[in-house]
């Protein structure tokens, strides 16, 4: 006669085992939600109160079709703004369905709230453009990227050859 664990016993190990699992892959994840919560809510706070504006003031024409354009960027929000990225796409399209990025750099300009900074970058004057200004915020030890606070200049080379070459 051969001797076995009994039905009974093994759907009474295999519950508990479930149950026990359960239990630890639950704590898991309660614990990892306050982190992930606590730390954007945090971020989604502070980047609500992020604002920024780019206007197109002058360009010099540089060799060719390109012009080193000036923008005056102005802090609308209530913190310092520590990092901007800025994007800079020509248009149309290319071939692969993206379109062609000239530029992509972290910028460090700190502008504080109300106040004003210039920005320079080159572009081909007889191209749409599309300059592309992401905030970053400083906070603590931590800095945060404002996605959701993206300003976009478009440009087209009639309003890229209408801007003035005298920049202050």
């Amino acid at each position: 006669m051969k001797k076995a664990v009994s039905p009974l016993v093994a759907y009474i190990l295999l519950i508990g085992m479930v149950v026990t699992s359960g239990v630890m892959v639950g704590n898991y994840l309660i614990k990892q939600a306050k982190t992930i919560s606590f730390e954007s809510k945090e971020i989604e706070v502070y980047c609500s109160e992020v604002a920024i504006d780019a206007i197109p003031i002058c360009k010099i024409d540089i060799a060719g079709s390109y012009a080193n354009l000036k923008l005056n960027l102005t802090n609308r929000g209530y913190y310092n703004v520590s990092n901007l990225t800025i994007i800079i796409a020509y248009y149309p399209y290319n071939d692969l369905g993206g379109f062609f990025m000239e530029g992509s750099n972290r910028l460090q300009i700190p502008i504080r709230p109300g106040k004003k900074a210039l920005l320079e970058v080159v572009i081909n004057k007889t191209a749409r453009t599309e300059i592309t200004i992401t905030p970053s915020i400083g906070f603590g030890d931590k800095i945060a990227s404002c996605n959701e606070k993206v300003f976009k200049v478009e440009l087209t080379p009639s309003i890229i050859n209408g801007l003035g070459t005298i920049c202050p």
